[in-house]
């Protein structure tokens, strides 16, 4: 623990994969915390990017879910991706969308998957490829490839 404050604690984390920890702090008195389970270690700086796919139709029980190259799109694990992602407000079935916290200035692979119960389906074709910006947010837009 480098500071705790009431609204922030920071930490010193070691050099990791990216992915879930279970995590015990220790401060420089040598107090260790109980375990804190589960914890997301991300890829380094984040962006905000909405990824939107269109024609990705479904049968009922169906939902369209992304996965992808880095931990936050849970690195091509069907059972750790991202979703269901949603087809109503701001965008409307068969298109689909989600935003997510992805690694800032990164090019990105991706694909979308539909999930029914124990049933996955990849989409076909190339793997989607993208930068994500430095800063800010992003809106990236692919047509689902059968």
């Amino acid at each position: 623990i480098v500071s705790w404050e009431d609204t922030e604690v920071k930490v010193k984390v070691p050099a990791l994969t990216p992915g879930k920890y279970n995590i015990t702090l220790k401060t420089a008195s040598g107090v260790t915390s109980n375990s804190y389970n589960n914890i997301n270690v991300l890829t380094g700086n984040q962006v905000c990017v909405r990824f939107v796919v269109n024609n990705a139709t479904t049968v009922w029980g169906e939902n369209v879910y992304l996965t992808g190259n880095v931990a936050e799109l849970g690195n091509w694990d069907t059972s750790k991706a991202i979703g269901p992602m949603f087809n109503q407000v701001v965008y409307q079935y068969p298109t689909w969308y989600y935003d997510v916290s992805v690694p800032a200035g990164t090019t990105i692979q991706f694909k979308f998957i539909k999930k029914n119960g124990s049933t996955v389906t990849w989409e076909g074709g190339y793997n989607h490829v993208y930068t994500t910006p430095t800063s800010g947010t992003a809106t990236v837009i692919v047509n689902w490839q059968p």
